[in-house]
Parts: structure tokens; C-alpha cells; sequence
């Protein structure tokens, strides 16, 4: 005699149709929050066996345990929506997520952009400070080539948020920006198309004839010294040893081997001589003068000159006089200056 028929399960109620919605939204904010801060990451960063990620191994594992367990999924996936214990474990995650939604933050880099010719990007990544001594790295330095095109990782709590400055350190020429970790928004940076490629600027600081005179010669061991002092805002920086020479100043620190690629030697000999003449300097004088100033240079890489700053110079003599040092302020100073357009300026201080 054949068995009856099983009776029909029961049809679901209440607690089901909640623990489901409480599902269904999780899914979708985990997707999302998964999608902003972790995907990038674990792309990268976890796979097994070669090209079996976390996820496809997660779906054979339940493929797996329907088959040899021979499980309905339908009928127990509804059993399981419809306890108390499961409405507990959701409640429990739905914190959790709500948690992690609103303090993880993330960064990553992404190279997108760039030249033929730039094979290898490094982004230094300090954290923001008013002073630029002040400024320390946040993370070692970012290495972006053609076979590590991302890097980054999720930030939790409390680590972030974070202020951060990221610069492009190699090729060397592009602004820094802003890439601070915000809490709950993932912060994606693309190498180089999201930085400003800078406009470098030259300065040629050159004593004015008036001045030249004054100075010592670079190998004289003077009687009294010249100190020059550069304000720019609300910034200070002294040469404490002036003299007979053309100092090369637009660049910082290791800036400058780049923004000495715009001098032309020859060219500036010449116009040196040029713009002597026109102040009525004798022939042989003019031409000895830009001899020894085209001869005689030295670097001062202590700032990095933008388009519309305004420079404030001030020269000082010091002396001993009766044992006593003695300072007064050439004639001719305070200065200002405002940075042009161009790309190589010669600035006489004082004006010729």
C-alpha cells in the first residue's frame, strides 16, 4: 500500500517575511560597502589556486553541500528565515554593518593616464601639516607600474579619517592633492590623471649693480657679511652668506635638478650683458659682470615658485664695530617681487 503523501509545509509567516527583508537590504548594503571599500582589495590581494577568488570558492562550498548532502535550499533556507535564532544573528549583523558603513574609510591608487614614456609612478602620501617640516608619511611609498596598476586597502576604525597629501615623487612634476580618508566614502586616486601637471618657474635671484658692488667675491674672506632674507607669506628663509653670484632659486629640494633644466647658460650670459647695457654700464664692465655671475652660481632650493607669489627680499650687512656686531639694512630693501608667467625670470635685487 502505497505511503501517503507528505503534507504540504506551512506557509510562511510573519517572521519569515521580516528576517527576509532584513536579508535583502543587507545584501544590498554589504554589496555596496563591499563594492566601495573591499573588492579593489581582495581582487588584488586574495585569490586561491590562480584565478579562484574567495567568492567562486564560497559558491562551490554550497554547490558542493546541496549536491552531497542532497539539501533543499528552498525548503531550508524558509525553515531557517523563520526562527527566532535567526532574527538575533540579523539584528547582529545589521549593527555590524551599520558599524563598518559609517567609519571605514579607504584608498587606493589606480594608474590611469600618463605618457608613453612613463613606465613606473611613486606617490608619497604624508599626513597635512602647516609647516612642510612637519609632514610625516603615512604609508610607505606607493609603486604603480605596468604590472601593479592598484594599491590600497580598507581603513576601519579609528583609523580614519586621516588628512593626507599625495605627491607624484617620480616622474617629478606633477601638484600634490588632496587624498584624504573620509569615514564612510572610499577615496579612489588615479595616477596620473587625477593630479595637475605643474608649471615650473625658474628664478634667477641677481644682485643689482648697486649691490654688486657691495659684495664680496665668492672666494674673498669679507669684513663684513651679507645676509639675505626671503619671506613669501608666512614663511621665512635666510641666506646667511651673500655674494657675487647668481643664485638659482624654484625649486624644492629635489625639485630642482628638474627646474634647472629650463636655464640655457649661453643665453643668459648674453642677456646679462644686454640688460647691463641698458643701464648705461660700461661695455668691458657689463661683460665681466655676467662673466662672473654666469661662472659663479649656487642653488637655493627653499621654494617652490607658483605664478602670482609675491616675494618680499631684504639685505643686511654685518659687521664688528668697537666689538660689537653691527647690522643695517641695505639701501634699496625690503623688496618685493611678484612671480610671472614665464618659465625663467631674472630677478636683480635690488632693481638695477
Amino acid at each position: 500500500m502505497p505511503a501517503p503523501p507528505a503534507p504540504p509545509p506551512p506557509a510562511p509567516g510573519r517572521l519569515f517575511w521580516a528576517n527576509l527583508v532584513v536579508v535583502m537590504l543587507l545584501a544590498v548594503a554589504g554589496t555596496a560597502w563591499f563594492g566601495d571599500h573591499l573588492k579593489a582589495y581582495l581582487t588584488e590581494a586574495v585569490v586561491l589556486g590562480g584565478g579562484l577568488t574567495l567568492w567562486a570558492a564560497l559558491r562551490l562550498g554550497w554547490s558542493l553541500l546541496e549536491k552531497l548532502g542532497k539539501v533543499d535550499a528552498a525548503e531550508a533556507s524558509r525553515r531557517l528565515l523563520s526562527t527566532p535564532e535567526t532574527s538575533l544573528v540579523l539584528a547582529v549583523a545589521s549593527v555590524t554593518l551599520a558599524v563598518l558603513w559609517f567609519t571605514t574609510g579607504s584608498l587606493y591608487f589606480v594608474q590611469q593616464g600618463g605618457s608613453a614614456g612613463d613606465r613606473e609612478f611613486v606617490v608619497q602620501v604624508t599626513r597635512q601639516a602647516n609647516q612642510p617640516e612637519d609632514r610625516t608619511l603615512f604609508i610607505d611609498d606607493v609603486v604603480l607600474s605596468a604590472s601593479r596598476h592598484l594599491v590600497g586597502r580598507p581603513y576601519f576604525w579609528p583609523a580614519t579619517p586621516q588628512k593626507l597629501d599625495c605627491v607624484i615623487v617620480k616622474p617629478l612634476r606633477y601638484e600634490k592633492r588632496d587624498c584624504s580618508i573620509l569615514r564612510g566614502e572610499p577615496t579612489s586616486v588615479r595616477v596620473p590623471g587625477d593630479f595637475t601637471e605643474r608649471s615650473f618657474h625658474l628664478l634667477r635671484i641677481v644682485p643689482g649693480r648697486f649691490l654688486y658692488a657691495q659684495l664680496p667675491n665668492v672666494e674673498d674672506a669679507p669684513e663684513a657679511t651679507y645676509r639675505l632674507e626671503l619671506q613669501v607669506g608666512g614663511q621665512r628663509w635666510v641666506l646667511p652668506d651673500l655674494r657675487r653670484r647668481t643664485l638659482y632659486a624654484g625649486g624644492l629640494g629635489p625639485e630642482m635638478p628638474l627646474v634647472r633644466q629650463l636655464d640655457a647658460g649661453s643665453v643668459y650670459e648674453a642677456r646679462l650683458v644686454s640688460e647691463l647695457r641698458a643701464v648705461e654700464i660700461e661695455d668691458s664692465a657689463a661683460q665681466e659682470i655676467a662673466a662672473k655671475l654666469s661662472v659663479h652660481a649656487a642653488e637655493w632650493p627653499v621654494l617652490s615658485a607658483r605664478q602670482g607669489q609675491k616675494l618680499s627680499f631684504t639685505v643686511t650687512r654685518e659687521r664688528i664695530e668697537d666689538g660689537k656686531p653691527v647690522r643695517e639694512t641695505i639701501s634699496g630693501f625690503p623688496m618685493t617681487y611678484e612671480v610671472t608667467a614665464e618659465r625663467v625670470q631674472t630677478l636683480w635685487i635690488p632693481a638695477r
